[in-house]
């Protein structure tokens, strides 16, 4: 079992992603398997070389939110994205690749974490078919799977983003229960 990734930043999370799609083995041997390049658009699409075997390009979407949780830790909310394209076949192969490529990609991501230290369970899926008239002319097509996932982001030396500065420090602080409080007089 490998070391999990504690993120230091957003292209961690994105490159465990396309670690484990790598692994996975949903995408034939010698398949594009990368980061997006910042905005994926068609001219981008035109000029790449995506290969016979196909592509997925792992992109962050949007930050959703940064919440405080009530151990004092930053929890960030973020909106995921896979930009697979299919492996090149024709018509009637093209569809069943496809449908295939979606289903096995949507099956790696509903219940994982990516190997990320306390990574929350991925959350409201969706996707779509996308046209892109260069995949299409080469006989495959491009279809976008978006979720939401929250991630605890840490600092260079493994310590959680957001953690009180005494502990940081190597001051543990020990706060009273609520039976201890409740057994404190005024």
């Amino acid at each position: 079992m490998s070391e999990w990734t504690k993120p230091t930043g957003y292209n961690d999370v994105l490159a465990s992603i396309v670690a484990r799609i790598e692994t996975s083995g949903i995408f034939m041997q010698g398949a594009k398997i990368e980061m997006a390049p910042g905005t994926l658009t068609e001219g981008w699409i035109a000029k790449a070389s995506i290969p016979n075997s196909g592509a997925a390009f792992v992109a962050l979407g949007k930050l959703l939110s940064v919440k405080r949780r009530s151990d004092g830790m930053q929890e960030h909310l973020l909106n995921l994205g896979i930009f697979a394209a299919a492996p090149y076949g024709g018509r009637l192969d093209q569809a069943k690749s496809l449908n295939d490529l979606v289903f096995n990609l949507t099956r790696l991501i509903e219940d994982n974490r990516f190997e990320l230290v306390q990574a929350g369970k991925p959350s409201g899926f969706s996707g779509r078919n996308l046209f892109s008239l260069s995949l299409m002319k080469k006989g495959s097509a491009l279809w976008a799977l978006e979720w939401r996932q929250s991630f605890m982001m840490f600092d260079q030396d493994g310590r959680q983003l957001g953690a009180p500065v005494s502990s940081q420090l190597g001051r543990e602080t020990e706060w009273p229960t609520s039976s201890e409080l409740a057994n404190v007089s005024p």
